[in-house]
């Protein structure tokens, strides 16, 4: 039989802790912002591969993930550095800086190549009819259908960030450029964000230790991620637990197409807001 070269032909360590993935990935995650020198990111990212080595299956491709994570942090970082080195606006910082989101990508599929398994079991769009109930979101009866949860959710969302739009940047840009700007940051952010978290690392977790705990698991490393981008651990928090909502509308439906589109409308209002240019 020919294993393949990434992962043992069998399961080494059944004592490896439940937990262990989730926490490695979690602190793994927070390291890197805290130690952003490229040596410290390298000998970090060596933990995973390491551990990959000597573990199961569903454990291992969570660690070879977390590496690929840990290479497109690194060149993210050294990209974003060179750009606000540049002479350009703010905005367009902030737009560049979330298109750069890619290069957590790139890795991460090849990696997904290289060792072997399937990068995503969601579809891009899944079905926006499966009725979905917020907390519980395994119940089978009431709730409301995706596309009408969306529909409300934004709508809630346009009301009560239009109290906190900034119009001093219409009159200084135009009502047109600012739109412009934040629709791009909302496309590219929300796009990005949603393949990486709910898309790769929601995958991943699915299928090595079940729905329930794999929404807490990523929901608590989408937040975390956000302090490199500016944030205190308070808003990661909140952060946190916005993306239990991400995370139940993917798995409900299947789909990236109900959290790409909230995220989307909440991150179009955060820019029109300031909040994203001031970080």
């Amino acid at each position: 039989m020919k294993h393949n070269l990434f992962i043992p032909p069998e399961p080494r360590s059944s004592a490896i802790s439940y937990w262990l993935p989730a926490l490695v990935f979690l602190a793994v995650v927070i390291t890197v912002q805290l130690m952003p020198l490229p040596a410290w990111q390298v000998t970090i990212g060596l933990l995973p591969a390491l551990l990959a080595l000597c573990s199961p299956k569903p454990h291992a491709y969570i660690y070879w993930l977390l590496a690929a994570y840990v290479i497109g942090f690194g060149a993210h970082d050294a990209l974003l550095e060179w750009i606000r080195r540049q002479d350009l606006r703010a905005e367009t910082v902030v737009i560049l800086n979330r298109a750069l989101l890619a290069c957590y990508v790139i890795p991460m599929l090849v990696m997904a190549r290289l060792a072997g398994f399937r990068p995503m079991i969601y579809r891009w769009i899944g079905s926006l009819k499966q009725r979905f109930v917020f907390p519980n979101l395994w119940s089978d009866s009431g709730g409301q259908p995706i596309w009408k949860v969306v529909l409300i959710a934004s709508a809630i969302n346009c009301f009560i960030w239009a109290f906190f739009v900034r119009t001093e940047q219409w009159q200084q840009d135009g009502l047109a450029y600012v739109i412009g700007m934040a629709l791009l940051f909302a496309l590219f952010n929300a796009f990005f964000e949603e393949w990486i978290w709910r898309g790769l690392v929601l995958s991943r977790f699915v299928e090595a230790v079940g729905e329930q705990p794999a929404l807490l698991f990523v929901s608590a490393c989408f937040g975390a991620y956000h302090y490199s981008l500016g944030f205190s651990w308070i808003m990661c928090a909140v952060l946190g637990a916005g993306g239990l909502f991400f995370g139940g509308l993917t798995l409900r439906s299947k789909g990236l197409l109900a959290g790409f589109l909230f995220h989307g409308v909440v991150n179009f209002w955060m820019f029109m807001s300031g909040m994203i240019v001031e970080l």
